[in-house]
C-alpha cells in the first residue's frame, strides 16, 4: 500500500485548502457548459449598457422580482457545492486521521458528478445582465473544483502505479486549483452578500412607503 502524503507534502496542502466557476495539467474532456461560458461572458460585457430608469424599486441589479428569482434559481447549485466540499473535507482524512491522495481520489469519483451537476445547474439559468459576472464567478468555481479533484484522481492513479515524485507535479496542480476555488468562492460569498442587501432593502422600502 503506498504511504500517505507526507505531512506538508502537496497532497496534503492540496486536502488542507479549503476546495474553488480550471485547466491545468492534463486536460480532461470539454465539459457541456463550456459554450455557456462564452455566451455569459457577452452578457458581462454588456451588462453595464443601459440603466433601470426611475424606478424607486428597482436595485443595482435589476428589478427585485427578477433578482429574486434568480437567487432562488441557483440556490441549489450552492447548496450543492457547499455540501461537496463538507463531505470532501470529511472524506480526505481516513481511518489514520491524515489526508492522503488515496482519499482524495476516492472521494473524487462521488463528488465529481455532484459539481457537474451543479455546473449545468447554473448553465440553464439566464441571470439579470448585472448578475452575469457573479454567475460566471459561480460556475468558474464549480469547475474548479471538479478540475482539481479530476487532477487528483490521476495524480494519485499516477503515484500508485510509479511513484509520488512522479505524481507531485500533478497534485501541486490540484493544490492550484484549490486555491484558486478558495479566492473565487470568497469573492462569490462577497457578491451574494451584496444581493442579498440589495434585496433586503427593497423589501424595507415596500414596508415603509
Amino acid at each position: 500500500m503506498t504511504a500517505a502524503p507526507r505531512p506538508g507534502s502537496a497532497a496534503a496542502a492540496a486536502a488542507d485548502r479549503p476546495p474553488v466557476p480550471v485547466r491545468v495539467g492534463q486536460r480532461s474532456r470539454p465539459t457541456p457548459v463550456c459554450g455557456y461560458l462564452a455566451g455569459l461572458l457577452l452578457m458581462v460585457l454588456l451588462g453595464g449598457c443601459g440603466g433601470h430608469g426611475d424606478d424607486d424599486s428597482a436595485t443595482d441589479y435589476g428589478p427585485p422580482a427578477a433578482v429574486q428569482a434568480w437567487r432562488t434559481a441557483v440556490s441549489s447549485a450552492i447548496d450543492t457545492v457547499n455540501a461537496v466540499q463538507a463531505d470532501l473535507e470529511a472524506q480526505a482524512v481516513g481511518s489514520s486521521g491524515q489526508a492522503t491522495g488515496q482519499n482524495l481520489a476516492a472521494a473524487a469519483v462521488e463528488l465529481r458528478p455532484r459539481l457537474q451537476r451543479a455546473a449545468a445547474v447554473l448553465a440553464q439559468v439566464e441571470p439579470p445582465p448585472a448578475l452575469a459576472e457573479l454567475q460566471l464567478r459561480m460556475l468558474r468555481l464549480v469547475l474548479c473544483r471538479d478540475q482539481a479533484l479530476a487532477l487528483t484522481e490521476q495524480a494519485w492513479d499516477l503515484e500508485r502505479t510509479s511513484s509520488y515524485a512522479q505524481a507531485r507535479p500533478l497534485y501541486e496542480a490540484a493544490s492550484g486549483q484549490f486555491e484558486t476555488a478558495r479566492e473565487l468562492a470568497q469573492a462569490v460569498n462577497d457578491g451574494l452578500a451584496e444581493v442579498d442587501q440589495a434585496l433586503a432593502g427593497t423589501h424595507r422600502r415596500r414596508l415603509v412607503s
